[in-house]
């Protein structure tokens, strides 16, 4: 797995607050992932203090990581979502962990 480079090398975004963020209008960026076989690599763009919400779908069973900051599983149908609050710059690849494949990069600047 790739570790995150320029400023966030050795640190990374914390996850958001201790409860999670329920209203979809608090999330200043919003990104949708795909798991699928054959889908592109989607990079996904914050802010510094962005609050990030990353939804990832598809049709593996499998875990998915997005740095070193969060890991979640993964199901067919059934989306898997990631609240995070982007505190510290730098590119955090989102990756399928039994497949060892990148789908995605979280980028904070």
């Amino acid at each position: 797995m790739k570790t995150p480079t320029g400023d966030a090398a050795g640190t990374a975004p914390q996850v958001a607050g201790q409860a999670p963020l329920t209203d979809p209008d608090a999330f200043d960026v919003t990104g949708k992932l795909s798991a699928n076989a054959g889908a592109q690599e989607k990079t996904v763009q914050a802010e510094l203090g962005d609050r990030v919400e990353l939804i990832v779908d598809g049709d593996v069973i499998d875990s998915v990581a997005v740095g070193y900051v969060s890991m979640k599983g993964l199901e067919p149908g059934i989306p898997t979502r990631f609240e995070l609050l982007a505190d510290t710059p730098g590119a955090y690849p989102v990756v399928l962990v039994n497949e060892e494949r990148q789908i995605g990069t979280l980028e904070v600047r």
